[in-house]
């Protein structure tokens, strides 16, 4: 199998076996699948804390209404 994906495929781009069964994904693909996706999020989550909060103006010139 030389050809590997560096990332995990989607369900539907696993291609049929000869029997036309799509292959179950390994309970392993699956671990690693959620712990990336974990690490994304808190990654995600942490930025969000890190940038900058938005200032009232900002948000008034997007067209949000800010209650004072």
């Amino acid at each position: 199998m030389a050809s590997v994906a560096a990332f995990p495929l989607r369900e539907s781009s696993i291609p049929l076996n000869r029997f036309g069964i799509r292959p179950r994904r390994s309970p392993l693909i699956n671990w690693i699948t959620q712990k990336r996706l974990k690490r994304a999020g808190e990654t995600l989550l942490r930025w969000i804390e890190t940038s900058k909060p938005a200032t009232d103006s900002r948000l008034e010139s997007q067209g949000a209404s800010v209650i004072k």
